[in-house]
């Protein structure tokens, strides 16, 4: 993102649930958001196991599980997300 042709990239965060940012590195994040203006689109593989969404919830803008999408249905909803 600091490279010129990425000012305007987001990120996608894709995790089994189990996950943990500690305090000072998520402060510097939510500082970088707020500065650079990307999101952090939450990619929660429940499928088996459904919860731990508490985890993403600090930092993502949005999290998608795919115990309630398809693996199709959430990369159309990344792409149609990031063209819009």
């Amino acid at each position: 993102m600091e490279e010129e042709g990425f000012e305007n990239a987001d990120m996608v965060f894709v995790t089994d649930g189990a996950c943990a940012l500690g305090k000072d590195f998520l402060d510097h994040l939510k500082e970088e958001q707020a500065r650079r203006g990307f999101s952090i689109t939450g990619v929660l593989l429940d499928q088996d196991a459904v919860g731990f969404s508490f985890s993403l919830e600090p930092f993502c803008t949005e999290i998608l599980r795919t115990s309630e999408l398809t693996q199709e249905k959430i990369a159309e909803n990344l792409l149609n997300a990031r063209a819009a």
